[in-house]
C-alpha cells in the first residue's frame, strides 16, 4: 500500500471558509452622495438651459415708444417721437412732410431739445416727430448718412477739414420736400453744459422759435 495514498473519508476534507467582501459604510455614503450630487447637477443644468432658450427665443418685447423713453427720460412716457433709420429719414427730407429731429442719446444736448420740442409739438397738435440715431451712420460715414448730409448741406456747420457734418441736436421742419425751418444752434457749444446755458430767458426765446418753425407746417 502507497503510504502517501492514504485513504480519506468526509471527515478529514478540510473547507476553506468562503471569503465575502464588503465595502465600508463610508464609501457605500461617498458613492450614493456622489450619484445624488450628479443627478441634481444634472438636472439644475437642463433647468439652466431651458430658461435660457426661452429667454433666447421669446425675449421681452419693447415697443418703440418704450424705447424712447428709455433713452430720452425727459420725453416722458406720452411722447410721439418716432424711430426712423437714416435712408427713411432721407426720404421724408427729400420728399416728405412733418418735423425731423436728428441725434443719439449719449448727448446731453438732445436730452433737454427733446423735451422743449415735445412741449411746441403737443401744443401746435403735432402727432408724431420723426426721430433718428445718425450716431452710427454718422461713425461709420455710411451712404445713407452722406445723404443726409446732401440734403440738409447748406443748413450744416463745417467741420475741421471744411466738410459739412450733421451736429447734434439737429431739428428740420419739412414739407414736400422743401426745408421751411432748420435748428442746430447748441450742436457745436463747447466749455459749457446745458444746464448752465438753459437759463430761463434762453429756453423761453427757444420756444419761441420752435413754435413759430412748427406753425410753418400750417
Amino acid at each position: 500500500m502507497d503510504p502517501d495514498n492514504k485513504a480519506t473519508g468526509p471527515d478529514s476534507t478540510t473547507t476553506e471558509p468562503e471569503s465575502i467582501t464588503t465595502e465600508p459604510e463610508d464609501t457605500q455614503d461617498r458613492k450614493a452622495f456622489t450619484k445624488k450630487l450628479a443627478v441634481t447637477l444634472g438636472i439644475i443644468f437642463i433647468i439652466v438651459a431651458a430658461a435660457v432658450a426661452i429667454l433666447v427665443v421669446f425675449k421681452p418685447f419693447q415697443s418703440d415708444a418704450a424705447r424712447f423713453y428709455a433713452e430720452y427720460p425727459l420725453a416722458g412716457k406720452n411722447h410721439i417721437y418716432v424711430y426712423r433709420n437714416a435712408s427713411e429719414t432721407a426720404d421724408i427730407l427729400e420728399n416728405g412732410t412733418g418735423l425731423v429731429f436728428i441725434g443719439f442719446p449719449a448727448c446731453p444736448w438732445c436730452q433737454r431739445y427733446v423735451e422743449m420740442l415735445q412741449g411746441v409739438a403737443l401744443g401746435a397738435g403735432i402727432k408724431e416727430i420723426y426721430y433718428c440715431d445718425v450716431y452710427k451712420d454718422r461713425d461709420k460715414d455710411t451712404t445713407q448718412y452722406r445723404r443726409l448730409v446732401e440734403l440738409l448741406g447748406p443748413h450744416l456747420e463745417l467741420d475741421s477739414n471744411g466738410n459739412p457734418r450733421i451736429y447734434v441736436p439737429d431739428f428740420t421742419v419739412v414739407k414736400n420736400g422743401s426745408i421751411l425751418g432748420h435748428d442746430n444752434e447748441t450742436s457745436t457749444l463747447s466749455g459749457i453744459t446745458p444746464e448752465e446755458y438753459w437759463t430761463a430767458d434762453k429756453v423761453f426765446a427757444q420756444l419761441q422759435k420752435l413754435e413759430e418753425m412748427v406753425k410753418s407746417l400750417n
